[in-house]
């Protein structure tokens, strides 16, 4: 299945090759404790609905290795995700997010 919202013979354009990713950068700070670590979340809203469940990708940044022990995703819909991140402390926490999928435009 291709990504791309077009049709053999159609103008392949900018704007067409990438409306079918959206990405952005989310901070996120843990403040819920769990056992020996914190936890946290944010929510994304997509700018632009897709047509079927995209597929996700998060990287969070750190300056400690070993401290920031996860970043996943959860709860994927046409519209929106939410982010989540584990660390051993509550450090504000910057996550890179991708989501690939077809565009409902």
């Amino acid at each position: 299945m291709s990504m791309y919202p077009w049709r053999a013979g159609e103008a392949i354009t900018a704007e067409k090759l990438t409306a079918g990713m959206q990405y952005g950068l989310v901070s996120i700070t843990p403040t819920t404790a769990v056992s020996t670590y914190h936890r946290g979340s944010a929510q994304i809203v997509f700018d632009v609905p897709f047509l079927e469940i995209p597929t996700i990708q998060v990287t969070a940044r750190t300056a400690v290795p070993g401290v920031l022990l996860e970043a996943s995703y959860t709860d994927v819909t046409l519209t929106g995700v939410t982010i989540m991140i584990a660390r051993e402390t509550q450090t504000n926490t910057n996550v890179d997010w991708l989501a690939i999928g077809r565009p409902a435009l």
